[in-house]
């Protein structure tokens, strides 16, 4: 899977043919196949024209491009169509019909702050969807007013439809709830959760794992996960809290969750955006998705989340795989590129503070570091020396790692610009780099080690 024509652009992460991609929208499972919609803008790279882009997969890595699934309506006086969700069981559990819920943007008494709407739009066949002609949401429904409202997220209770909208109230972020039999007639059931440390949240999800739930949005920085229970006043009651992903609008922001996977499992994906370019000269595209992330929670209640099975798919055997420790050297293996797994384990003693080293050019101008430090149990993104062009961020992003510090298990996927680092089962960084050098493909080990296994596996043609 070599990418001759750009050697920025990911390969096996999903993207559009083309164009400005956001958020991620509703996927589900239907007819067979996983279905993703997402934020696009068709007309060019830059953030603008808002569409909802449609693929579908059998695997959920390898994708069908489909027709625009949504377009602004300007009878309707919209302008953009806003993040929200898919369900397919359309108006209720019997009716086999698949239904969008979204934001509806426009202009003046419609724009993002004070007017947003919510539509449904509905679909025979999965392929071509019609915007209901009224919204079935308004503001007019609060008893007081919520700005920034947006981003709906359903799921189906006993007996209940579910829906969450994120927004901003009285100067705080906050997440509101309603309910419905039907997906048309909806009912308030006031605020499920503030967080008055942001002054505004979006993209909420709530899933529900028996008694416990577990919430997360987007508050313009790292993602924020919340476990716990909603109240008998409706009300959402925290237990364990963390960071989905310690990257925000620099790797990973504003994820969705498919709800009817056949396995039973709850599916992620996140938006990958591309801040960290700064102007760098990449055309024609802009935005990524993460891989699919299996989500759930431990006994205690703290988040877990891995790559779905599926992803053991894309990746041969190991090509190379070594024990080692390390005393301050540096060890260079033999497998180089940019479309990689790289799997390492290490059980670390006191004072173990080593580096991974990935885009690494034989000259060593250009090199990205994944270090982690046992005394401060943190694994830290750098990329001070990622890339020789002045425009692309050169900052770094750190996860604090939960157990006691002693096993250490990563999972790094490399696809040309993309890293994703999967920490221990629990913790995560996405970062962007953009490497200038086509021979950066070299991957090290440097520093101190006690004992150490690591294997690399190369992408499947």
């Amino acid at each position: 899977m070599v990418n001759t024509m750009d050697m920025h652009r990911p390969a096996y992460h999903f993207m559009p043919p083309s164009g400005w991609m956001n958020d991620p929208n509703g996927p589900i499972f239907y007819k067979g196949y996983y279905h993703m919609f997402y934020q696009h803008n068709p007309l060019g790279d830059t953030w603008g024209n808002i569409h909802w882009g449609h693929a579908r997969s059998k695997d959920m890595l390898h994708w069908e491009h489909q027709p625009i699934a949504l377009t602004p309506s300007p009878e309707l006086g919209e302008k953009h169509c806003f993040s929200g969700c898919a369900v397919p069981g359309g108006t209720d559990s019997v009716n086999d019909v698949p239904a969008i819920l979204y934001t509806s943007i426009g202009e003046g008494e419609q724009n993002y702050r004070y007017g947003a709407v919510q539509r449904l739009a509905r679909s025979t066949e999965g392929k071509i969807w019609r915007q209901a002609q009224e919204p079935i949401l308004t503001g007019a429904i609060h008893d007081e007013e919520i700005l920034e409202w947006r981003d709906p997220f359903i799921w189906k209770g006993k007996e209940l439809w579910n829906l969450i909208l994120g927004g901003s109230r009285r100067g705080y972020g906050c997440i509101t709830r309603y309910c419905s039999i039907n997906l048309h007639d909806w009912n308030y059931q006031g605020i499920l959760f503030e967080d008055k440390d942001y002054p505004f949240l979006e993209c909420p999800n709530c899933l529900i794992f028996g008694e416990r739930a577990l919430l997360f949005y987007s508050p313009g920085a790292d993602v924020v996960w919340h476990s716990g229970f909603i109240n008998s006043s409706g009300r959402f009651e925290v237990e364990q809290s963390g960071i989905m992903d310690y990257s925000g609008r620099m790797g990973f922001y504003a994820p969705n969750t498919l709800l009817n996977d056949p396995s039973k499992r709850y599916i992620t994906w996140g938006w990958i955006p591309e801040a960290a370019r700064n102007g760098f000269p990449v055309s024609g595209y802009c935005g990524a998705l993460s891989l699919p992330r299996e989500l759930s929670l431990d006994p205690n209640g703290r988040l877990l989340q891995k790559p779905v099975s599926e992803t053991e798919s894309l990746f041969s055997t190991s090509s190379e795989q070594e024990n080692l420790s390390l005393s301050g050297g540096e060890r260079k293996f033999k497998t180089q590129g940019r479309e990689l797994e790289i799997r390492l384990k290490a059980c670390c003693i006191p004072g173990d503070d080593f580096s991974l080293n990935v885009y690494q050019s034989p000259c060593g101008r250009e090199r990205t570091c994944i270090r982690y430090c046992a005394t401060a149990k943190q694994v830290t993104l750098e990329k001070r020396l990622s890339t020789l062009a002045e425009e692309p961020a050169k900052d770094f992003q750190r996860a604090d790692v939960s157990g006691t510090g002693s096993e250490l298990d990563l999972r790094i996927f490399l696809d040309h610009s993309i890293i994703e680092i999967f920490i221990n089962g629990r913790e995560a960084i996405t970062g962007r780099v953009y490497p200038t050098l086509k021979d950066s493909e070299g991957i090290s080990v440097s520093g101190r080690a006690a004992k150490m296994d690591v294997s690399i596996r190369t992408i499947i043609v």
